[in-house]
């Protein structure tokens, strides 16, 4: 705990922090829900929660290897961005090659 009051001055800050990954992470499953409605036989819609590349028992990265992963609260870095790519490449790759 005393770590966290030196990066965070208000116990105030650190629910708004936590408050604010919960409402994405609930953004991010209703979107997953809701892509599933409408895809179709003509359509196929493909998200990719960066929950399930960023983070692990509730606990997201936000450095890797001294780089930052995101510039703000939720936009990636150019870093952030290539690493999403690398963890997702496969899958990409799978996607590309059976709709050609």
């Amino acid at each position: 705990m005393i770590i966290i009051y030196k990066i965070y001055e208000t116990e105030k800050d650190i629910i708004k922090m936590s408050q604010n990954h919960i409402a994405k992470k609930t953004l991010n499953n209703f979107l997953k829900k809701e892509i599933n409605l409408y895809e179709n036989k003509n359509i196929k819609l493909y998200f990719f929660d960066p929950f399930e590349y960023f983070c692990e028992n509730e606990k997201c990265i936000q450095v890797n290897n001294g780089n930052l992963i995101y510039n703000d609260a939720t936009h990636l870095s150019i870093y952030g961005s290539n690493y999403l790519i690398k963890k997702i490449e496969n899958s990409l790759l799978n996607i590309l090659e059976n709709k050609l």
